[in-house]
């Protein structure tokens, strides 16, 4: 059976993951986009070019929608807005949110097992702010 004949909508998204390893620049990330467009990939995505302006062209490479990485300081640096005005369709979060847990974490930590502080637990959020959130999704 081909995919686009099964009974429910799907996205596929063809990523080049290169840049974000380090195995190729740009370029390569450009032609490999352009390849998934012409394949007949929904959404494409190439994580964490080396700069903005490398975003730009590879959003721009496509008239399909494109997806970004909010991970390292240039690109959490921008707002939503941003990403909307060069044409980004969806933004992945990556581990960004656990990494800003595991900090908190280690802040406490740090004050408490050091100086004996547990001042950092007076920013904890209310268990009854927990609950709500918890029950709202």
């Amino acid at each position: 059976m081909r995919p686009r004949a099964l009974p429910n909508d799907f996205v596929l998204t063809a990523r080049a993951d290169g840049m974000l390893t380090g195995t190729y620049d740009t370029d390569e990330a450009l032609r490999r986009i352009q390849a998934f467009d012409a394949a007949g990939a929904d959404c494409l995505y190439a994580p964490l070019p080396p700069s903005w302006d490398d975003l730009v062209r590879l959003v721009n490479a496509t008239d399909k929608p494109t997806n970004a990485l909010i991970a390292e300081p240039m690109f959490v640096a921008k707002t939503q807005a941003d990403y909307a005005a060069i044409g980004v369709a969806r933004l992945s979060l990556g581990s960004s949110l656990a990494r800003i847990t595991h900090a908190a974490i280690q802040d406490a930590a740090t004050a408490m097992f050091g100086a004996g502080d547990f001042t950092p637990f007076g920013n904890a959020m209310s268990g009854d702010k927990v609950d709500a959130l918890l029950t709202k999704f």
